[in-house]
Parts: structure tokens; sequence; C-alpha cells
């Protein structure tokens, strides 16, 4: 069974929140689309418990992630 989130049109990849960085300022996560992109898509997919880890985890990605081509 495929999870998703329902995310009204109007607001999907539309601005959630900014997360800071060590590096490079503060970056903006996008709502998403329910399935595939951005904030929900975490919550749903990666079935996170709580905004607590997401946000842990997307940080330590984003400071000591390695960016790929």
């Amino acid at each position: 069974m495929k999870k998703i989130a329902d995310v009204p049109a109007e607001y999907q990849d539309g601005y959630f929140m900014s997360i800071p960085t060590a590096v490079g300022g503060p970056v903006v996560l996008l709502c998403g689309n329910g399935t595939s992109t951005g904030a929900v898509h975490i919550e749903v997919k990666h079935d996170v418990p709580n905004w607590a880890d997401a946000l842990n985890c997307i940080e330590n990605a984003m400071v000591h992630g390695k960016p790929t081509v």
C-alpha cells in the first residue's frame, strides 16, 4: 500500500519552514507534493515519528553531507 499525504494544491511545493545550517545560512524546506518531495515526503515515506527528529536529520545531512551530481 502506497502512503500519501493529502496536500492541497495551493500548498504543494510551497514554503514549509527554514532550517538553520552551520554553513551557507538557512535552507528553505518546501511542503512537497504528498508523495515524493518535501516535508510531507519525509514524514510519510520515511515514517518520521516527530519533526524534531526530522529536522535534526535534515540539518545533519545539509551540514555534513556531500553533494552528488
